[in-house]
């Protein structure tokens, strides 16, 4: 069987292109992520958790991707 590879399937530009398209929001997802910085992500992901609107798991798998897939500081 082949192996699959580490890469994207997609990149983030394209998402957020995908995204403003079809919201109509000034901004997708990776490039409100880069406004906002990691770390007040971070915390915003953290309150969130707090408060139960994130499943159990979900914050830790987001952070785990965030810190295999974007540079986190």
């Amino acid at each position: 069987t082949p192996e699959r590879t580490q890469r994207p399937l997609t990149e983030p530009a394209d998402i957020d292109l995908a995204w403003t398209v079809g919201t109509y929001l000034d901004t997708g997802p990776f490039a409100l992520l880069d406004e906002l910085g990691a770390p007040a992500f971070l915390e915003a992901l953290a309150t969130e958790e707090k408060s139960g609107r994130l499943l159990p798991g979900k914050a830790r798998e987001i952070k785990a991707w965030l810190q295999h897939n974007r540079t986190l500081n």
